[in-house]
């Protein structure tokens, strides 16, 4: 028994990350695990200290508390994501509603950045699956409050998996490991009010240093009350995680973003207002945040006399701009620049152009045909040295063929920018 649980302890400090599982059939909860003992339930664990149900420590609802408000940002749930089941219960499929309600809910733009992938996994034995969320390496479990319509969220390991994995274990507990100097275990099990029972225990194996419950025992009481929680942590669930930005499309409005008289031509219109309701998102990976639709305007920027939508794009403290037209009955986006920089400004100029200016040493204007296609112009002028799209010409070459895009720089467009949450 000593070299199992020495073995398993050794493999689990060498294993790292958050196990997300592939799509297929989920084990039911057993209490039987494979060296034959049980691991405690949360009502027979004299050790394990039974803790109150308790609210989140993150604000977990919208912050009105309502998912329906037509003020509030809302989304989408793409259909068959919830797993409704008509052969299930009322009370099942209830809880399903409230799920998708949820996951479809009202945030306002600072909430952007709440889910990055959520499952379900019936948590604590009552045929309901709970809604179990990850955000920023951290997971949250939540069942439907039929009663009141919303979810309840219950108390979660605390833990964060940069520091050691978190899993679902078939038996319904969430436990979480973290590793540093030794290595310290939490298992919580849920009843079917979601009150939690919390068991921790730690184990240095350096200076065969034990506790459990926070006190000091010897190897041989370790190996007792810990090793049917070890053996239930190699027991983890296979579990369906669904990336949140895949999960939602959409946003309802009562009303066009872009009105039939602002146009004459009605599919340029009809196009637009479809890219509007669905490409409100996207996620940026290099900056591990949201990159959502700001507000939008309409401008012409290459001179068809049929205005393109220009989309702008907030990530985190910056914006960018996507610019988007109709051109031969179908939407196409243009080449664009990032619209931000701390050596110049970007701006779109009145001409159509989008000109960038850095210290008057580097000038780079991009020019966009009827066509959609788009012409970078460069101009460089560093340590006595002059090049015009990369070559190299005299200062006086340089002055006469950047003359005239100097006219435009300063010419800024006015555009009349639309909030994109006004229509929500």
């Amino acid at each position: 028994m000593k070299r199992i649980i020495s073995l398993i302890l050794i493999c689990s400090v060498l294993l790292c990350g958050c196990s997300a599982g592939q799509p297929g059939s989920v084990p039911q909860s057993s209490s039987k695990i494979e060296n034959g003992s049980s691991v405690p339930q949360s009502s027979s664990v004299a050790e394990s200290s039974s803790m109150p149900q308790s609210s989140s420590k993150l604000d977990m609802n919208p912050p009105t508390n309502k998912y329906s408000s037509d003020t509030e940002f809302r989304r989408y749930v793409k259909d068959g994501i919830i797993p409704f089941d008509s052969a299930k219960s009322d009370e099942y499929n209830n809880a399903m509603r409230i799920y998708m309600t949820y996951l479809g809910a009202a945030y306002t733009a600072e909430h952007t950045e709440f889910i990055d992938s959520f499952c379900f996994y019936d948590m604590n034995g009552d045929d309901i699956p709970e809604l179990i969320i990850s955000r920023f390496y951290h997971i949250y479990v939540g069942s439907a409050n039929s009663d009141e319509g919303k979810i309840d969220w219950w108390e979660d390991t605390g833990h964060c998996s940069m520091n050691g994995p978190t899993k679902i274990l078939a038996n319904g507990m969430l436990a979480s490991r973290s590793s540093s100097t030794g290595s310290t275990f939490t298992f919580l099990q849920y009843d079917k009010n979601g009150t939690a029972t919390r068991t921790s225990f730690f184990v240095y194996l350096t200076y065969n240093h034990y506790e459990f419950m926070g006190k000091e025992v010897t190897e041989e009481e370790f190996n007792r009350l810990a090793g049917p929680y070890l053996s239930a942590w190699e027991n983890e669930v296979e579990l369906n995680w669904i990336t949140y930005w895949h999960a939602v499309v959409g946003i309802p409005n009562n009303q066009p973003f872009i009105q039939p008289d602002e146009m004459d031509n009605q599919s340029a219109v009809d196009a637009y207002n479809k890219l509007l309701s669905e490409k409100f998102y996207k996620f940026n990976y290099d900056f591990y945040r949201m990159y959502y639709v700001d507000d939008y305007a309409l401008f012409d920027m290459n001179g068809d006399n049929m205005p393109e939508l220009i989309l702008g794009i907030r990530q985190g403290y910056f914006i960018d701009n996507e610019i988007w037209s109709y051109i031969d009955g179908q939407l196409i986006q243009f080449d664009t620049p990032p619209m931000w920089t701390m050596n110049g400004r970007i701006e779109i100029l009145s001409n159509g152009m989008i000109g960038y200016n850095s210290r008057d040493l580097i000038h780079r204007f991009y020019i966009y045909g009827k066509d959609g296609s788009c012409t970078e112009k460069t101009f460089n002028k560093w340590n006595g040295s002059f090049s015009v799209d990369g070559t190299s010409v005299t200062e006086e070459e340089y002055s006469t063929r950047i003359a005239p895009y100097l006219q435009e720089i300063e010419k800024k467009a006015e555009i009349e920018w639309r909030p994109y949450f006004e229509k929500q």
